[in-house]
């Protein structure tokens, strides 16, 4: 095997792990990487990428943002040339039937749902940071595309560190019929030094912070005297303390922060006390400004000038609700090494390539949707891992801040990669999952389907841990109840506790084996949505009816879509009310966003089709996952009729030029599934195409 292996690529020494995947990749074998962020992935994707290529065979590439797809896009583009590469993402469709094609792992499961033949030819299935699988609302997308996917076709899964790769591993192996290698490192080529810093202890180490708060008596702070604290952190930041503490040597340093609003203050704190370049570096970033803006409607917004203001010293932000442009301005500049510091939200950490010498934290704690949190090992390493450039540092530098009011030395993280926590299935079933299964499959077979998800894999080796502990309980029980009584009163006792915590024990094993979940469960789930699509006479019998076939097609709220077109809403509609309902179907309000009180268009009907179905799902599954939010379709039928965008940020203050263009892109999405799904209704897909023209402009509009 060794002789078999190659030892570099385009002139790279390869790492042992390197060697090893690529090794197995060529003997025709399916491999999951587990390695580190930052020790060198991706090479061995572009590696399997350029001999596929070489040798006429096709390759798709997954991942699990748009951004990460659209960097390998142009990557490969300028490796292979345009013709070669296509890119599928939703937001763009081009040249699908390339040898080379880069998508969301979203769209590479929908082809498969809908038995796709244009991929009969693809020999390899790149899943890049597979362990999203792990994801609580996505997981689950990660898990079908694995179910699914033909058998003629190899994998190659790049995961960050996790414990339970041998598992995972054994569990696609069941799909596969065949045994998946796993390729593991756990040693970075740039090693981490962690350390923490708080204005009054300096930099430090963990336990010296944890000391202080502790001599300190610092639990016991007044309400006054936290907000004391806090007042003085504002006056005097510690993230600009820090920062001058580490000096220029430490340069460039990515900065986490768990706030949009976060990103943008710090970064205009530190620009207004510090300038890291000189005037030739700021005529670089204002041509670069300049060449990423140009021929957009966005000068003389304030978002723009404030991040000039910031570049133009060599520090900028970075997050989901910044126009992409701008977002792709800052990725250049901090590529070219013209930004010295990034404060970024932990977005930017996923698979995007931008290695730095220091990581710091403004928090160790999280707002998760549902309240604040400390972070896990692993969305620390993920983060952290950003630090140390290979063949340039000796050691990456990782630092945590900490504020000691509202600190709980309990919750402060522990780095240790070692003590990752494992990857758990998060699947569920979509009810387009469960068309496309009654259109694709008999009963029998569905069945079996559903035995084949990681939720059911994980939880019988943990149904077979639990029961062999049961059983130890049970003969440790019947081994101390033989003893009986001895006639030792104190013996006595001490045995009738023992006897009462191993029943204890028992109990509690027997509680958690009741509540596994297992392939029954699963079928009950399956026949509970099936249910509701016969409800909605989408299924009749074992077959799709017209319009369980429309909604078969639609990944994006299926039943209000599909509902929508037999009530001849999208008919009766003009293209900027279409435009106006599509923005709100599945649209997600941040906390701060309002409803219309009034509204531009009628949504009269669509919310009584809405409500009708929200009922129907709470009857009879106990969930609501239909939406139908008004708050951006004024500004969507403006956009539609051809508003500038400036004029609209100016009506909605409260929201984000990137969260208001992310949720035109995925109207354009929703629209480009109907059109495709409503073929046959020429004049309705003529009518859906123009309203994705009307959508599909200026900023909006994705320039590759």
């Amino acid at each position: 095997m060794e002789q078999l292996m190659i030892d570099t690529y385009h002139g790279l020494k390869l790492d042992d792990f390197q060697r090893e995947a690529i090794y197995h990749l060529d003997q025709g074998m399916s491999v999951f990487v587990s390695a580190p962020t930052g020790t060198g992935k991706t090479l061995i994707a572009d590696y399997i990428i350029e001999k596929d290529f070489a040798a006429g065979s096709r390759v798709i590439y997954t991942a699990p943002i748009k951004a990460l797809s659209n960097q390998k896009y142009k990557q490969f583009k300028a490796l292979v040339g345009e013709a070669n590469v296509g890119l599928v993402t939703g937001d763009v469709v081009t040249n699908e039937s390339a040898p080379i094609v880069l998508m969301t792992t979203e769209i590479f499961r929908n082809m498969l749902l809908e038995s796709n033949d244009s991929m009969e030819d693809v020999a390899h299935v790149i899943f890049d940071e597979i362990h999203y699988i792990a994801d609580e609302e996505r997981g689950f997308v990660w898990e079908e595309s694995l179910i699914f996917m033909p058998e003629h076709m190899q994998f190659l899964g790049l995961s960050a560190t996790v414990p339970n790769a041998d598992q995972l591993a054994q569990w696609m192996g069941t799909l596969r019929a065949e045994p998946i290698k796993v390729v593991k490192a756990f040693d970075r080529v740039v090693p981490l030094e962690h350390r923490f810093y708080s204005p009054e202890t300096g930099i430090c180490s963990r336990k010296t912070v944890v000391r202080y708060y502790k001599r300190h008596d610092l639990g016991q702070l007044s309400y006054q005297e936290r907000q004391q604290q806090r007042r003085a952190r504002m006056q005097n930041p510690p993230h600009i303390g820090l920062l001058k503490e580490l000096g220029p040597d430490y340069l460039p340093v990515l900065f986490f922060v768990f706030s949009r609003r976060g990103t943008e203050q710090l970064a205009q704190e530190l620009s207004a006390v510090q300038d890291y370049l000189t005037p030739g570096e700021k005529a670089e970033v204002e041509a670069t400004m300049e060449r990423h803006l140009e021929g957009l409607s966005v000068q003389g917004l304030i978002s723009v000038e404030r991040l000039r203001d910031c570049l133009v010293k060599g520090i900028a932000f970075h997050h989901a609700g910044m126009l992409p442009a701008l977002k792709e301005v800052v990725e250049e500049l901090f590529e070219r090494r013209l930004v010295k510091v990034l404060y970024a939200t932990e977005t930017f950490a996923v698979g995007v390539n931008f290695p730095v010498r220091t990581v710091c934290f403004e928090s160790y704690r999280k707002f998760d949707g549902r309240g604040f949190r400390a972070l896990t090992n692993n969305e620390y390493f993920q983060m952290a891992g950003r630090a140390g450039r290979r063949g340039i540092d000796v050691k990456g530098y990782v630092f945590v801040n900490v504020a000691f009011d509202f600190f709980d030395p309990n919750e402060l993280i522990r780095p240790n990669e070692s003590r990752l926590e494992p990857v758990q299935s998060q699947f569920v079933l979509s009810y387009n999952s469960v068309l496309n299964m009654i259109q694709n499959h008999s009963d029998g077979e569905i069945r079996e389907l559903l035995k084949k998800n990681l939720l059911v894999y994980q939880s019988q080796s943990e149904v077979t841990a639990l029961q062999a502990k049961l059983d130890e309980l049970t003969a440790e029980l019947a081994e101390v109840s033989r003893g009986g009584a001895g006639g030792n009163e104190g013996r006595d006792k001490r045995v009738q506790r023992r006897i009462a915590r191993i029943k204890r024990a028992r109990k509690r094993v027997q509680r958690k084996l009741v509540r596994m979940p297992n392939d029954d469960r699963i079928y009950e789930q399956f026949q509970r949505k099936k249910e509701l699509m016969e409800a909605l006479r989408y299924v009749s019998g074992q077959e799709l009816t017209a319009r369980g076939k429309m909604a078969a097609n639609m990944h994006i709220q299926e039943l209000l879509v599909t509902e929508l077109y037999f009530a001849g809403v999208f008919h009766d509609f003009t293209e900027d009310e279409i435009n106006a309902l599509a923005v709100s179907i599945d649209y997600e309000p941040r906390r701060n966003e309002m409803p219309k009180a009034y509204k531009l268009v009628d949504f009269r009907k669509p919310e009584r089709i809405a409500r009708r179905l929200q009922r129907l799902e709470n009857t009879l599954l106990g969930e609501v996952t239909v939406t139908l939010e008004n708050h951006l379709h004024e500004l969507a039928y403006l956009w539609s009729q051809g508003a500038d965008f400036a004029e609209l940020l100016e009506m909605e203050p409260q929201v984000t030029e990137g969260d208001l263009i992310s949720a035109f892109r995925r109207a354009i999405d929703l629209l480009r599934q109907l059109r495709r799904a409503c073929q046959q209704d020429r004049p309705l897909a003529d009518k859906l195409s123009r309203c994705i023209e009307k959508l599909d402009r200026d900023v909006v509009e994705i320039r590759l």
